[in-house]
């Protein structure tokens, strides 16, 4: 699940599938569990398929758990799926992100 560039010292994670109730805590015992000292992390989200609201909590959570520990957790990519969870709570500003609007389909 994490590994680490050497050449910059940054600890890569990339998820897949959904984001869910069903799948956070065992994602929040992984990711806050790992020693990774005081290196940043970088999420790629871009393969997240469905995300509820305990996935947007989960990633909240998250980030001020790093933050409290003198870390840095960045999302790098992140799909769709991602995006408009994230803005539904009006947290892109907080993810560092930037508000997508999101296309519907247009009715005939």
């Amino acid at each position: 699940m994490f590994n680490l560039d050497n050449s910059t010292m940054i600890w890569h994670a990339r998820l897949e599938g959904e984001l869910t109730i069903y799948h956070a805590f065992e994602l929040y015992q992984a990711l806050s569990s790992a020693n990774m000292g005081e290196a940043p992390l970088d999420l790629d989200l871009g393969q997240v398929s469905l995300v509820d609201s305990s996935g947007v909590q989960l990633l909240v959570l998250l980030k001020k758990v790093f933050a409290r520990h003198h870390q840095e957790l960045r999302i790098v990519t992140c799909s769709e799926a991602v995006k408009d969870a994230v803005g539904l709570f009006g947290l892109n500003g907080f993810f560092g992100l930037t508000a997508v609007p999101v296309t519907k389909g247009t009715s005939e």
